[in-house]
């Protein structure tokens, strides 16, 4: 008998946050100051998703976009966006973490993580648009992508 598949889970997202959170704070962002995050997750079905929405409303979680997968292939074709208002020290804490896992175990659904976008260290204002947008850092690979 192997690791609970939630365990492994949990400690993926441990390992992302910790390199999220390293990223953000070269950036200048306060891990402690509440900002806007994105939540996602991987669903069976539409009713799976607004499911989980539900759930974690009481959280402060509300929905961004509920939308169907374009690839054929994958099991899980529902693709459940949140927003939610938050410190990031409390988005990277286990325990926040372990619920969002079990809510999506509980709907045989994934949590994908979150990401947010940063504002730049740089004092003053940026000179061109380009400057003038935030990173992108999101919870797999901390980028820093223009096209956000």
């Amino acid at each position: 008998m192997g690791p609970d598949p939630a365990d492994v889970q949990i400690d993926g997202h441990a390992a992302r946050n910790k390199m999220l959170c390293e990223r953000l704070e070269e950036l200048g962002v306060d891990l402690r100051k509440p900002r806007l995050t994105d939540h996602f997750f991987l669903c069976p079905s539409r009713a799976a998703a607004l499911r989980i929405a539900e759930e974690v409303a009481s959280q402060g979680f509300r929905v961004r976009q509920v939308d169907q997968s374009d690839d054929e292939g994958q099991e899980l074709r529902w693709d459940l966006w949140l927003l939610c208002d938050g410190a990031h020290v409390e988005l990277v804490a286990l325990d926040f973490v372990a619920s969002m896992v079990a809510a999506a175990v509980r709907h045989s659904a994934e949590y994908d993580g979150w990401g947010t976008t940063a504002d730049r260290k740089a004092p003053g204002p940026a000179t061109t648009p380009q400057q003038n947008k935030a990173p992108c850092v999101d919870q797999i690979s901390p980028t820093e992508d223009p096209s956000c």
